[in-house]
C-alpha cells in the first residue's frame, strides 16, 4: 500500500492541496486533475491505485467520470465526493461501480482512513479468491463472491455494509469495541468523534481571510501613504520595534531587512528612536494600521453563508481556546500571541472578531513551534528554515530556496552556507543530483519530534472544550471554510 499513486479530481486547489498533504504525508504518491476529461486522461496515462473523484466537476462531472473509468478501469478503485445528500442516493442507488463516498466538508484524516480501508480490501479480495463461503443457519456470506444468501434470497448490500456483516460473521461470538470494528472491516485508523481540527484546516481559512481582505489593505495603504510594513509588522506588535523582538518573533527572517525598513519608517516619523536603541511606535502609527485593517475587514460584512447564529456559536468556541492559550503554563513561551496587534473587540461584528481569533491561533502556534525547535537551532534561524524547506519538499537546492523565500531576505550564497551546515550536523545529506539536498534519517527525526511537540503544546489549550464542542468547532470551521471559498469567487 505505501508509495500507492492516488489521483486526486477536484476543482477547488484548497481541496486538492489539503488531500495531497495528507496522502503524502502517510507516504502516498498522488497527482491531481480539475476536470473530468483531464481525469480520464490522467487515469488511462498514470494507472493510479485509486481515484478521489468530486462529483461537481466541470467538462465532464464525477457521474459520468466514474460510468466510464468502470466500464474500461474495473481494478481501479474509487473514492466519490459530495456536498449534497442527494448525491449519495444516487451515488448508491445507480451502483455507479464507486467503492465508497465521503460527503463534504471531510475531515482529512478520514479520508486517508478510507483510502487506506479501500486499498485493503482490495487485497483481502485478491486473497480471499480461493476462500470458502461462511454459513451460519441459513445464512451464507461468500467473500469470493462478495454475495450474502438467506436460503435461496440474494440479498443486495453496500460495500460498507457486507465489510461489516463478515467482520462480524468471522468473530463470532466475541465482543468488538467501535474501534476494533472499524479497524477489522475497514481498515481504518480511529477517526469517529475524536477528531482534531488540523492546523491546515485553520491555515487555509486564514488564507482565505487574507485573499478577500490584503487587496483592499494595501489599497487603503497606498491611498494614504502608509508604509504596508507597520501592517505586516502589526503581528510582531505595535508597542516598541527592535531587533531583539523581532528576532525572537521571526528568527527566519534576515535581521538586515528589519534594520533597513526601521531607518525608513523613523525618517517619516512612524517610529521614533529611544536611548536603548529600540523605536517607539508612535500613536500615528497605530491609528494607520488600525485604518488599513478596517479596510480589509469591511470587506467580511456581506458574508451570509453561515447563520449569524452559527458564527456567533463559532466565535465562543475559538474564544474560549484563544483564552485559554493566554494563560497555560510555559512552554511554550507566550510572545506573539500576546504582543500581536489586534484591532476587533468585543462589539465587532462577529466575522471580524473570528478572524481575530484565527489570527491569536495562529500566532500562538508559531508561539509552539519556536519553543519546540529554538533550542535546536539556537540562534541560526536560516538552517531551520532549510530544514523546512526540505522537509515540505518545496526546494531542495539553494538557488530554488533563494527564489521561493524572496520575502526573507537572504542570497543563494546564503542558502549555501545553511545547507552546509545542516549537512555538517547531521540534519541533511547530499541527493543524487548536482547541488540537490535532502533530510537525513538524523534530520528527519529531529523535524517529527519537533512538530510532535508543537502539536502537544498548541492543542494541550483545546482540552478546555469537551468532545462534543470539538466536533461542533470542527464542522462549524468546515463551513467557515468552503463558505469563504464561494464568497471569495462571487466578489
Amino acid at each position: 500500500m505505501p508509495n500507492e499513486l492516488i489521483l486526486i479530481v477536484d476543482d477547488q486547489p484548497s481541496i486538492v492541496q489539503l488531500a495531497r498533504m495528507y496522502l503524502e504525508r502517510d507516504g502516498f504518491r498522488t497527482e491531481s486533475a480539475n476536470d473530468g476529461e483531464a481525469a480520464l486522461d490522467k487515469v488511462a496515462r498514470l494507472q493510479p491505485a485509486l481515484v478521489v473523484l468530486d462529483v461537481m466537476l466541470p467538462k465532464l462531472d464525477g457521474f459520468e467520470v466514474c460510468r466510464r473509468l468502470r466500464a474500461t478501469q474495473e481494478s481501479i478503485a474509487i473514492l466519490m465526493l459530495t456536498a449534497r445528500d442527494e448525491d449519495i442516493d444516487k451515488i448508491l442507488g445507480l451502483e455507479l461501480g464507486a467503492d465508497d463516498y465521503l460527503t463534504k466538508p471531510f475531515n482529512p484524516r478520514e479520508l486517508v482512513a478510507r483510502v487506506k480501508a479501500i486499498l485493503r480490501r482490495g487485497e483481502r479480495s485478491a486473497r480471499v479468491e480461493d476462500t470458502f463461503p461462511v454459513h451460519l443457519g441459513n445464512l451464507t456470506i461468500d467473500s469470493a463472491r462478495r454475495e450474502v444468501r438467506i436460503s435461496s434470497r440474494t440479498l443486495d448490500l453496500r460495500t460498507q455494509e457486507f465489510d461489516l456483516l463478515l467482520t462480524l460473521a468471522e468473530h463470532r461470538g466475541l465482543v468488538l469495541s467501535r474501534e476494533q470494528i472499524l479497524q477489522k472491516a475497514w481498515g481504518f485508523d480511529f477517526y469517529g468523534q475524536t477528531r482534531t481540527v488540523d492546523v491546515p484546516l485553520i491555515y487555509s481559512i486564514i488564507q482565505e481571510f487574507w485573499s478577500i481582505t490584503e487587496p483592499h489593505i494595501e489599497d487603503a495603504a497606498v491611498r494614504n501613504d502608509i508604509p504596508i510594513e507597520l501592517y505586516l509588522y502589526s503581528e510582531l506588535g505595535l508597542d516598541t520595534f527592535s531587533l531583539t523582538n523581532f528576532e525572537n518573533r521571526d528568527p527566519f527572517t534576515n535581521p538586515e531587512q528589519f534594520e533597513k525598513v526601521f531607518v525608513r519608517l523613523n525618517v517619516k516619523g512612524w517610529i521614533e528612536p529611544m536611548s536603548d536603541g529600540s523605536f517607539r511606535v508612535t500613536d500615528n502609527a497605530r491609528e494607520a494600521v488600525r485604518h488599513v485593517l478596517q479596510a480589509g475587514d469591511a470587506q467580511l460584512l456581506d458574508f451570509r453563508s453561515i447563520s449569524t447564529s452559527d458564527l456567533e456559536r463559532l466565535a465562543i468556541l475559538l474564544k474560549q481556546i484563544v483564552a485559554e492559550s493566554k494563560v497555560m503554563d510555559e512552554p511554550p513561551e507566550k510572545w506573539a500571541v500576546l504582543k500581536r496587534f489586534r484591532v476587533a473587540g468585543e462589539h465587532d461584528p462577529v466575522m471580524v472578531r473570528i478572524r481575530e481569533y484565527l489570527m491569536d491561533l495562529f500566532a500562538y502556534r508559531d508561539d509552539s513551534h519556536l519553543s519546540a525547535a529554538r533550542p535546536h537551532f539556537n540562534q541560526a534561524g536560516i538552517v531551520w528554515m532549510v530544514l523546512g524547506a526540505l522537509w515540505n519538499k518545496e526546494a531542495v537546492t539553494a538557488k530554488q530556496m533563494a527564489e521561493k523565500m524572496t520575502f526573507r531576505g537572504y542570497e543563494v550564497s546564503d542558502y549555501e552556507v545553511a545547507l552546509q551546515a545542516a549537512v555538517e550536523v547531521g540534519w541533511a545529506e547530499v541527493d543524487d543530483r548536482p547541488d540537490t539536498f535532502r533530510l537525513s534519517r538524523q534530520g528527519i527525526e529531529l523535524r517529527e519530534q519537533a512538530e510532535h511537540l508543537t502539536n502537544e503544546y498548541f492543542y494541550t489549550p483545546w482540552s478546555v472544550l469537551v468532545q462534543s464542542e470539538m466536533d461542533e468547532l470542527y464542522k462549524l470551521l468546515t463551513t467557515l471554510h468552503d463558505g469563504l471559498i464561494v464568497y471569495r469567487k462571487s466578489r
